[in-house]
Order: structure tokens, then C-alpha cells, then sequence
């Protein structure tokens, strides 16, 4: 009977029980938390660190590309570039009864290169008025020579497409007759105007102002 009431003595009643139970709750919750908390906060620290690192390769390549772009060599580039709308606009002129096996395509070219020669022309015209230290023009200029390129980009995959679908014939007297040298002349010009693009775009990039990054959640930096 004594060794009864030592064991109701030392066990614990159901009370205490519970109370350790909802402790030991308590503290794994606030453990779990802390972790969550942690590793968010470690997730948003490499997020940020990223972010930067791509800023900084940002504001490289601007760098190096606003260098080229004012350069004085570059300004002799948009006079180079002439020749190929230049071309296009003869040769489109020149062969529009020459390809009636796509009549359509003879039009096109020629209006890619006006397009084309009124994009370089506007860029000059931008060139020699930064030049001369006259900006006000210039948002005016940049909207006409953006409406332009877009219009330039349109008519260029209608024309490919067009281009695409053609099945020439070179013998004079058929009905899909088109001149082998027109012929030539859009399928390497293509290729050139794809070029071209990709450079001006990669001399254009990025062309934007600094980045800010935005969290919704404080990091604590270490």
C-alpha cells in the first residue's frame, strides 16, 4: 500500500500531461516558424544577389553599347546599310513583270525598301541633330522611326512568307516563271535583313533605365 501511494506521487496526473503536451506544441511551432522564416529570408538574399549580378551585366553592355553607337566610326554605318534598301528598291522597280509566278513579290520588296531607306534617313537626321545639339526634335524622330521599323518587320514576314510559298520556275515561257536572279537576290537579302536586325537589336540592348527590385518581405543582409 505504501509503494501505491509513492508510484500516485511521482506519476504525473493527466493536467500536467496536457500542459507539457501543448508546451512542447508551442515550441516545435516557433521552431518551425523560425526555419520558415529563415529560409525565406535566405531565398530572398540569393534572389537579391542574382538580381544585382544582372544589373551589373545590364549596365555593362550599355555601357559598351552606348560606346559604339557615339562613336564617330558609327555614324558611317547607316550610309553603308543604304545600299541594301537601296537595292531593294531597284530591284523590286526593275523586276515587277519579271516574276509573275508571284506578282505580289516584286511590290513587296520595294516597299521594304522605302521603308528601309526612310529608317536610315530618319536615323542620320537624329545622328546630326544630337550633333548639333538639337533634342527637341528627337522624340518626334524616334516615334516616326519606331513606327517605321514595325511597319518594316511586318512587311518583312508577309514577304518571306510570300517568298516561302513560291514554287519558281526559271524557264521563261512557264506560268510560275520568276527571274532566277530576283529569285537569288530576296533569298540572301533575307538573310542579310535577319542579321542586320539581330546587331541593331544587340547595339540597342539594354536600352533601359536601372531596375529596382521590389520584395514584399524585409531581408536582413549578413
Amino acid at each position: 500500500m505504501l509503494n501505491a501511494c509513492l508510484e500516485s506521487m511521482q506519476s504525473p496526473t493527466d493536467d500536467e500531461l496536457n500542459q507539457e503536451y501543448i508546451l512542447s506544441q508551442d515550441i516545435s511551432r516557433k521552431s518551425f516558424r523560425r526555419a520558415a522564416r529563415d529560409y525565406v529570408w535566405a531565398t530572398k538574399r540569393k534572389y537579391r544577389k542574382c538580381y544585382e549580378c544582372v544589373q551589373d551585366v545590364c549596365a555593362y553592355l550599355r555601357r559598351k553599347t552606348d560606346n559604339i553607337r557615339n562613336s564617330e566610326y558609327f555614324c558611317v554605318i547607316p550610309f553603308i546599310l543604304l545600299l541594301l534598301p537601296g537595292s531593294a528598291v531597284y530591284m523590286g522597280v526593275a523586276n515587277i513583270y519579271r516574276c509573275p509566278g508571284s506578282p505580289e513579290t516584286p511590290i513587296q520588296v520595294t516597299i521594304l525598301g522605302l521603308l528601309g531607306c526612310l529608317v536610315l534617313i530618319l536615323r542620320v537626321v537624329n545622328l546630326i541633330l544630337r550633333a548639333n545639339g538639337n533634342v527637341s526634335s528627337e522624340p518626334l524622330l524616334i516615334v516616326i522611326t519606331a513606327s517605321s521599323s514595325i511597319a518594316i518587320f511586318s512587311f518583312l514576314m508577309a514577304e518571306i512568307i510570300t517568298f516561302l510559298n513560291i514554287s519558281p520556275d526559271f524557264d521563261s515561257s512557264s506560268v510560275n516563271y520568276c527571274n532566277k536572279i530576283f529569285y537569288d537576290y530576296i533569298y540572301y537579302s533575307n538573310i542579310a535583313a535577319f542579321v542586320i536586325a539581330l546587331i541593331m537589336v544587340l547595339l540597342h540592348f539594354p536600352c533601359c533605365s536601372r531596375f529596382r527590385y521590389t520584395s514584399y518581405m524585409p531581408v536582413p543582409f549578413q
